[in-house]
């Protein structure tokens, strides 16, 4: 295949494919995309310390990205702006300048309006199969006849009875377990919590203390929150379908601090 490249493509026309193509973390696929979703603008808009960012980019995209870990893609930016200096790339005052610029990435994706993902994927698949690789690139517009309003109503309604016949049948226990450290900061708590998805309204939170008859948590949306026993004293333990543990008596029968469960907001609190 490299060498088929190379009789019909020239250099140039090969790293632009690179380029458009390459996997640069948060599902950012090509350097285009990558300066839309770390920073909400074009390429062409983007600032030198954003640019020397995002060139730093390919050798560890999923570890070194800026909302994984900051300071890793901040010592990933600084190398590439030495080189850009070393090479003649930028003046001595835009170096000094790039330098000592703050991270600006922060996350921007495009909302999604109505989740209907069986659909949605039928229709890529109609499309591919139609159109071929072009359907992800000539920019289609797909039109179905599904109500915006019925489906949210139907997804609403599903996973209310989905949740209410889980709690009758009791707490199943934490999704993941974490080893909190004393000293453990925001981003370290982020990280925790980085690999489990949000389900609907359910979102992961990290257990970070514990009292007798409330817990606080952690979450990348909301931040410190509390729970209280009122909102917890359902959480009998889940033993088979047709039977559950004794009634708890205190936070500890529930859980630990490191334990990673999912909560839900209410008017009530968490």
């Amino acid at each position: 295949m490299a060498f088929r490249l190379e009789q019909a493509l020239s250099k140039d026309q090969i790293l632009e494919l690179y380029l458009n193509k390459i996997f640069l973390g948060h599902r950012a696929y090509g350097f285009a995309a990558a300066a839309r979703v770390y920073y909400g603008v074009p390429l062409d808009e983007l600032t030198v310390p954003q640019m020397a960012m995002l060139a730093g980019l390919p050798k560890a995209p999923s570890r070194d990205n800026p909302l994984t870990s900051p300071q890793r893609a901040q010592e990933r930016r600084n190398y590439v702006l030495r080189r850009m200096l070393d090479l003649g790339f930028l003046q001595r005052e835009e170096y000094e300048t790039a330098i000592t610029a703050p991270l600006t990435a922060s996350r921007h994706v495009t909302p999604v309006e109505l989740q209907a993902p069986y659909v949605a994927e039928m229709i890529r698949a109609h499309i591919v199969e139609r159109y071929g690789e072009e359907a992800y690139w000539r920019g289609f517009k797909v039109f179905t006849t599904i109500r915006a309003d019925y489906q949210r109503t139907a997804d609403t309604a599903l996973r209310k009875g989905l949740m209410n016949y889980d709690r009758r049948h009791g707490f199943r226990g934490p999704v993941a377990r974490h080893k909190l450290a004393k000293d453990a900061s925001v981003d370290d708590l982020d990280e925790a919590l980085q690999k489990i998805p949000r389900v609907g309204p359910l979102m992961p939170a990290l257990v970070i203390a514990i009292e007798a008859k409330a817990a606080t948590i952690y979450t990348r949306d909301e931040g410190v929150k509390e729970i209280s026993w009122d909102a917890m004293r359902w959480a009998r333990r889940f033993k088979t379908a047709e039977s559950r543990g004794p009634a708890p008596q205190n936070v500890q029968d529930i859980f630990a601090p490191g334990d990673i469960v999912y909560v839900l907001p209410s008017e009530e609190g968490w």
